[in-house]
């Protein structure tokens, strides 16, 4: 039923829901969790109304979503990406690239890669590696600026390996760390000049697994 009533509030009143769009991003990140799959699938259509290319207007540069409530959008969609339905949590994974393309401000960057980065130390192996593979690809191939990159992977990015690195008992370093590590590894190489004064902090988080 409240699903449904936000199906007719975007549909009807979504230009002019403004502040309210938190309060609806925030009632469907709680219908992601729920233990019926059906309502997380549901929830998951109504948040593609939104989303899709085609709905733009709210995504877009520029756009509702995107200028004003980027945090809650990237918090909803990963709360989709943890849920316990694969056709929304799939569906939710391979959205999540496309929102770098809007990233324009540090918050962004802090925002968008700390969704994904946090998603890499998620119990399902499958979303760790889609999550994994997601933001190292964008960071590899566009265009960031050395402030870009070093907010994603000083305050992101280090964090969130430091904490996988040392959970203890766990298949995480083998599945997931050692691509994570390389990958870093890749990226210093390719973009020397934008990553070096950070080689200190790598060294650092190699050393905990030494």
């Amino acid at each position: 039923m409240i699903i449904a009533v936000q199906r007719n509030l975007i549909e009807t009143r979504g230009k002019k829901l403004r502040s309210g769009w938190r309060s609806l991003l925030a009632t469907l990140a709680f219908a992601a969790s729920d233990s019926d799959k059906r309502i997380a699938d549901l929830g998951f259509d109504v948040l593609s109304l939104v989303t899709t290319i085609e709905s733009n207007k709210y995504c877009s540069k520029g756009g509702e979503l995107s200028t004003h409530h980027f945090d809650a959008l990237m918090q909803c969609i990963a709360a989709f990406a943890r849920s316990n339905t694969d056709r929304a949590s799939d569906r939710a994974l391979n959205l999540l690239p496309r929102f770098g393309n809007l990233v324009e401000s540090e918050s962004d960057m802090l925002e968008w890669s700390s969704v994904l980065s946090d998603l890499i130390l998620e119990k399902n192996v499958e979303t760790r590696m889609m999550s994994s593979q997601a933001l190292f690809s964008s960071l590899h191939t566009k265009n960031w600026n050395k402030k870009m990159l070093t907010v994603a992977m000083s305050q992101s990015i280090f964090p969130t390996l430091r904490r996988g690195l040392r959970i203890q008992n766990s298949d995480w370093f083998s599945t997931n760390g050692i691509s994570a590590l390389n990958k870093i590894t890749f990226l210093f190489v390719e973009k020397p000049d934008k990553t070096k004064h950070m080689v200190s902090d790598f060294v650092d988080l190699l050393l905990l697994h030494a």
